[in-house]
């Protein structure tokens, strides 16, 4: 899927998205839990403030958090 991705963005077609109604805080804390299971030792903390539910692509958000806190 990613080379896949990068095709489209190199051709110019841009990223396809797929909105969804999604709760970020839920998301993000599902990414860091998995994250911190494949590194032990590496506890994280998840500090939020607000409503975080909005039109998300799921993918694109999880891919983005994984890659930012990796």
């Amino acid at each position: 899927d990613q080379l896949l991705d990068l095709t489209r963005i190199r051709l110019g077609q841009g990223l396809p998205l797929t909105r969804e109604a999604v709760d970020l805080r839920d998301l993000a804390r599902a990414v860091l839990d998995e994250l911190e299971l494949t590194n032990p030792g590496c506890p994280l903390r998840l500090e939020v403030q607000g409503d975080l539910e909005g039109s998300w692509d799921r993918d694109r958000i999880q891919q983005l958090i994984s890659n930012v806190v990796g």
